[in-house]
Formats: C-alpha cells, structure tokens, sequence
C-alpha cells in the first residue's frame, strides 16, 4: 500500500507508513553530543501549511547523508522513526521528532507552494535590540560579520565573540558559548570575501558588553543565504567598505530597555527587592540617584578582551586570569 501523505502536525508517535512533503530550512553544523561519544545533527523541516519538526541524523549516517538534504530544497521522506524531543533541545511547537538515516527514503521532489521565496523571517535590527521586551526572548537577526575573536575561557566555559554589523551602522558582539564557540566560529572564520552574510535564529540578549547577543543551546546559524534580505545586505557592505572598516572595533554598547507603560504599573519598592530570583529578570524601580561620596571612582578596571573587573593599578598590562595573558586594563 502506498503510503500517506500526511502534513508534519498529523505526525506523532502512532504514525505508520507515512511520507511528508518537506524543504530543509535549518542544518546544522554536526557536532558531538554531551550525553554520549556519539555525534549527531539538527535538521529543521518545513512543509507547505508552514508547519515545523526537527530531525536528527546520528552517526555514520552523517557522514552517508551528508549530500542529501540540502538548505532549502524540497524532498519526500518515507517513514522516518518518530520520536518525542527531549524537552531541554525543543524549542519548537511540535514536540515530535524524526530520526533519519541511511534507510530512510529520501527523494528530492517540487512541491507547489514550497519554494524559497515562500521563506518567511523576522528579522531584528542590531540597532532594535534594546526595544526588544518580551521575557527570554528568542532573536533572529541578519548580520554581516567583521571579525572573529579568538577562543577564550570564561568561568569554565568557551567563547568565541563575533563582532557584526547591518545597515545600521551600529556594530555589536555575538557571543558563541560552548560548542558554538568550536563549530560555528571555525565555519565563520573560514567564510569567503569580506563581509560574509549570515542568520542567527534563537539567539538571547546578554548584558556582557553592555546589551549585546549570545548563543542559547536551540540556537542556530546559516551561512550565506539566498534570501533577498542576504543579498540586499551583501550589496549594502560592498557600496559602504569604506565606512564598515572605519567603525570602532569595540561595539556600540546598547542600552537596556526603557520601562514600558506596562512595567510603569509595576514599579517596585527597593524595600520590596526580591532576596534572590532563579532566572535574570528586569525590575522598574523609580527613585532619585544622588551621590553621596564624591571621592568615589565613577569606573572600574577590566580587562581589555575578556570584560572582567580587575583590582590592578595604573595604566600598564595585568595579567588576567581568565585570559591567562596579559592584557591592557580599560576603564569601564
């Protein structure tokens, strides 16, 4: 019997002798899994209706798949295994998962109605990041990338910064945590031309550089897109060289949001500060500022690299100890 053509929202655990009509709009990087010594890659997939579901391809069948399934092409897929998404990687709606592998029927086929340019983003500019209120937000942005930093260690963690840029003018950090900071910054650096393009999806705000991005764990990259916003944005570096190269290397520090009518409702009290909160959360608190020692320093010592506060003296380098070099110390 031939199978059903289901749309990916019918799909679950009880689906038998299926097949859906899909494109591949996320691929990423194959990277070895925390949990065991195997390695594994995330496959995004989207059908007609614009439904989402992620896939997993796992081990050799990486390396036999690695050709099939390309960034935005259209296939059919045969009665892939069904599994539930653990809950610390899903991030989507569907909660469903499919295991592909080297037995899977794979064809690449047209479907009506799926195509590139049915592609949808909502894109944030750099420049809009601060305006962004939701709580934990889940930012995609379009950036042309500048510089790749140097791999650094901090508080037990790797990190990769990437400063970037859009038409706004207004450079900011990208900041590549964890296995982020192996794939996805060795594959930056290793772009092609001056300014390559790229997408961020999923990413998080980060207080590090002021307010900047940072990569999450369901965060996801991809690396010169054929989309009309990439290319509008390849056009815009190449006629603005010039100006790209003469922006600061240290970002634009962005401000933390101004209070909304809404959190105006909700100012607090300093008596009534909670004691301690499990997650970051921003606070309105209204009050008047006055400063009661004017011998105080109005700054602090960092590190020139890495950000972190130090307790060295004048105007020559330290060693940092998260850095494990030495460094020029910045007033901050």
């Amino acid at each position: 019997m031939a199978p059903s053509i289901l749309p990916l929202s019918n799909v679950n655990l009880t689906t038998s002798n299926y097949a859906v009509q899909v494109m591949v709009v996320e691929k990423n990087i194959p990277r070895m899994s925390t949990s065991s010594n195997s390695e594994y890659q995330r496959i995004i997939l989207q059908d007609k209706e614009g439904n989402k579901m992620q896939a997993t391809i796992f081990g050799y069948n990486i390396r036999i798949l690695q050709n099939t399934l390309k960034m935005y092409h259209t296939y059919c897929i045969t009665n892939a295994a069904v599994g539930q998404t653990p809950e610390k990687s899903r991030f989507l709606e569907n909660k469903y998962q499919l295991a592909i592998n080297a037995r899977t029927p794979v064809e690449e086929i047209q479907i009506d109605g799926l195509t590139l340019r049915n592609m949808r983003y909502n894109f944030t500019p750099i420049t809009d990041i601060s305006q962004v209120r939701v709580p934990d937000p889940k930012i995609d942005v379009l950036f042309a990338i500048l510089e790749v930093g140097p791999l650094k260690l901090i508080n037990d963690s790797y990190v990769v910064d990437v400063r970037v840029v859009d038409q706004g003018m207004k450079p900011t950090i990208i900041s590549l945590w964890d296995q982020f900071s192996d794939y996805e910054a060795r594959a930056m650096a290793a772009l092609p031309g001056s300014f390559p393009v790229a997408i961020g999806l999923r990413l998080k705000t980060s207080t590090y550089y002021g307010l900047t991005l940072a990569t999450r764990n369901t965060s996801s990259f991809i690396f010169n897109p054929p989309i009309l916003e990439a290319t509008a944005l390849q056009s815009w570096c190449v006629v603005n060289a010039n100006k790209i190269r003469e922006l600061p290397t240290t970002p634009t520090q962005l401000l933390l949001p101004n209070p909304t009518e809404e959190s105006e409702a909700k100012i607090t009290k300093i008596a009534n500060l909670p004691v301690f909160i499990q997650k970051v959360e921003f606070l309105t608190i209204k009050g008047i500022a006055r400063v009661i020692d004017f011998g105080q320093k109005f700054y602090y010592l960092a590190c020139s690299i890495c950000n972190k506060a130090t307790n060295a003296y004048g105007d020559g380098n330290f060693w940092c100890n998260y850095c494990l070099q030495k460094v020029p110390a910045l007033a901050e």
